[in-house]
C-alpha cells in the first residue's frame, strides 16, 4: 500500500468519525459503573438490539425515508427490554447479600452477552445489514461517505456535547452557539435568493437548519417565513 497525504486523510476523517460513537458507547459504561459500581459486559449487544429494532422497522414497516422515527422507537425499546432484564438479573445483586457482586456481575452479563450474540446469528444470520436512508452520500474533505454513518456521528457528537454541556453547566452557552448557527444558516444569502414557497417547504420538511415542523399550523409556518424574510433584511 502507497502510503499518501490523502490516504491519511480519509483513515483520520474515518477514525475521528467511528471514535466518537465508541465514545458515547464508553460513556454509556462508565455512567452505569459510576451508579451500579458494576461493568455491564453485554452493553454492546445492547446496542445491537437497538440496531436490529432500527432495522425492522426501516424496512418492513416506516421506509427510508422515515429513518428518524426509527431512532427513538429503537431507544425506547432498548429501554424496555432493559427495564425487564434488570429485576431478573441484576438486582438480586444487591437484594440477597452477595458477597461478591463483582464477578456476579461478570458472569451475568457475558452469559447475557453470548445469549444475546448467539440468539442475533440464529435469527438474523451472519451477515451485516444496512436498513437504508434517504440521505446522501457526502464527502467530509477526500472521503466519501453514507449519509446514515454521517447522521449517527453527529447524533453521537450531540449527545456528548449535550452531556458535558450539563456536566459542567454549560447547556445556556450550548444554546446560544445552536441558535446562532441557525441564524446564521437562514439568513445566508443562498437562502435569501430562495422563494418563499422553498423555505416553506424546508420548514415543513425539516430541511437546513431546523427539524421538520409539519405538526405547525400552516399560518405559523408562514409567518416563520416572514420572521426569516425580517431578519435577512436586518443582515
Amino acid at each position: 500500500m502507497i502510503f499518501t497525504p490523502e490516504l491519511f486523510a480519509q483513515t483520520l476523517i474515518a477514525g475521528v468519525m467511528i471514535g466518537v460513537i465508541y465514545a458515547l458507547m464508553a460513556l454509556g459504561i462508565t455512567f452505569i459503573y459510576s451508579i451500579v459500581k458494576m461493568i455491564n459486559w453485554a452493553m454492546g449487544e445492547f446496542y445491537m438490539i437497538g440496531s436490529f429494532v432500527q432495522y425492522v422497522l426501516v424496512v418492513f414497516w416506516l421506509g427510508p425515508d422515515l429513518w428518524w422515527v426509527a431512532v427513538p422507537l429503537a431507544a425506547l425499546t432498548v429501554f424496555v427490554v432493559g427495564a425487564l432484564i434488570e429485576p431478573i438479573l441484576i438486582k438480586p445483586m444487591f437484594v440477597q447479600g452477595i458477597e461478591r457482586k463483582d464477578d456476579y456481575a461478570t458472569v451475568i452479563t457475558i452469559a447475557l452477552l453470548l445469549l444475546l450474540r448467539n440468539l442475533a446469528t440464529a435469527l438474523g444470520g451472519p451477515y451485516q445489514r444496512n436498513p437504508g436512508s434517504n440521505l446522501p452520500t457526502v464527502m467530509i474533505g477526500p472521503l466519501p461517505e453514507s449519509g446514515a454513518r454521517l447522521a449517527a456521528f453527529l447524533c453521537a457528537l450531540l449527545a456528548l456535547a449535550l452531556f458535558y454541556a450539563a456536566h459542567f453547566q454549560l447547556v445556556p452557552v450550548l444554546v446560544i452557539v445552536v441558535g446562532l448557527a441557525a441564524v446564521q444558516y437562514w439568513t445566508s444569502d443562498k437562502v435569501a435568493k430562495e422563494t418563499d414557497g422553498e423555505i416553506f417547504w424546508k420548514i415543513t420538511n425539516g430541511r437546513g437548519a431546523m427539524p421538520p415542523w409539519k405538526h405547525l399550523p400552516e399560518k405559523e409556518r408562514w409567518e416563520l417565513v416572514n420572521y426569516i424574510r425580517t431578519l435577512q433584511k436586518k443582515k
